[in-house]
């Protein structure tokens, strides 16, 4: 689904951005040599920005746990 009708910008493409580094909407933008133009896309780009930062830090913060995992009965 388009996300930026303006310059034709995809869910997809957004992920792709932000997979290689985009933090923001002008840089989603920037990523693929487009310019924003009306702005409609905005909160839309954002929410994903900020809903990629959730998942990262979730991913991050689960595979840093303190906690070691529990002993199958064959391993003791």
């Amino acid at each position: 689904m388009y996300v930026c009708n303006c310059n034709g910008i995809s869910e997809r493409m957004v992920q792709t951005a932000l997979n290689d580094g985009a933090t923001t909407w002008t840089q989603v933008h920037e990523y693929f040599d487009f310019s924003p133009c009306c702005g409609k896309c905005c909160t839309e780009i954002t929410d994903a920005i900020t809903l990629n930062n959730r998942h990262a830090s979730a991913a991050r913060s689960s595979s840093q746990s303190v906690f070691k995992p529990p002993l199958l009965a064959n391993e003791f």
